[in-house]
């Protein structure tokens, strides 16, 4: 979710920025792809993750968009359950 992109670079950027970044938290491909050691990975998505009422307002947010959008066309919102 888009929206939710600017609080995301900041948590995991600022986390980025105090981390000592060493040759062996990345891994290169016999084709030359650079990718994260799988250790490491791991604690990124841990990272990544934010805080549900964060999460829940956007999706609050895009539910009423939806329902707005379907009550002004021909399917109406009488027969979709948001």
């Amino acid at each position: 979710m888009e929206p939710l992109r600017p609080l995301l670079d900041h948590r995991m950027l600022g986390w980025m920025r105090g981390v000592r970044w060493r040759r062996s938290d990345f891994r290169v491909t016999v084709e030359g792809v650079v990718r994260l050691h799988e250790d490491l990975a791991k604690v990124v998505v841990q990272r990544a993750v934010l805080p549900d009422k964060n999460v829940q307002g956007e999706v609050d947010w895009y539910v009423g968009v939806l329902g707005a959008t379907l009550e002004g066309s021909r399917f109406g919102a009488a027969n979709i359950n948001l």
